[in-house]
């Protein structure tokens, strides 16, 4: 038993694509003490009970699925995730998530990249944006309106302006390459001023 362990310490990825996975049971990989990155896309679950997972994941990966519940257990989880959340095309307006409360508000402020395409979204808060370490947003095939889609832009990268020391000829600080993916959002025209204050530290996927 403590090799079996002893062995499970040593996996850090654990990837369960495209399988019929409807459900997974409690504490399935809590002996998975060093489990950085899990991928569970492209499944059928409609529960998510984090009571599974081990809090030492950074990488969380859970997009097409059919999610319809987020257990209280997830904040924890969600709390702990530092590099990349990607919960893309599972519907989770549709089905009744209360993304705000359920996922936004308990999201990490060390997250650095969130995936939340393809759930019927009509607004991001502002909060979000404003995570201090944010840099990778996806949130196309969502039913945002053009005037928030810019509002979101701008506030994306909002109080980060990359400073420049002119009599050193160098960068200072606060300079970051950001990434919004605004795929498939019934965009008709581009607002001339949108871009206008990112300085090239945007881009748009």
């Amino acid at each position: 038993m403590k090799e079996n362990k002893l062995k499970l310490a040593f996996i850090t990825n654990r990837s369960l694509d495209k399988n019929q996975i409807s459900q997974i049971e409690e504490n399935s990989f809590i002996d998975l003490v060093n489990l950085n990155t899990l991928s569970i896309n492209h499944n059928k679950l409609s529960n998510l009970s984090c009571n599974a997972y081990s809090t030492s994941i950074r990488n969380l990966s859970i997009h097409h699925n059919n999610i319809s519940y987020i257990a209280p257990s997830c904040s924890n989880i969600f709390g702990s995730i530092s590099k990349s959340l990607d919960i893309s095309y599972n519907n989770l307006i549709g089905n009744g998530i209360d993304i705000n409360d359920q996922v936004f508000k308990k999201l990490s402020k060390q997250l650095f990249a969130l995936f939340i395409a393809g759930n019927n979204i009509s607004s991001i808060p502002d909060f979000l944006l404003q995570m201090p370490n944010l840099r990778v947003i996806s949130v196309g095939h969502n039913n945002i309106s053009l005037d928030k889609i810019k509002k979101s832009i701008q506030m994306f990268s909002n109080g980060y302006v990359c400073q420049y020391d002119a009599q050193n000829h160098k960068k200072i600080h606060n300079c970051f390459n950001y990434s919004i993916d605004l795929s498939d959002s019934k965009l008709n025209e581009i607002p001339t001023d949108t871009f206008t204050k990112l300085n090239g530290l945007l881009k748009v996927l």
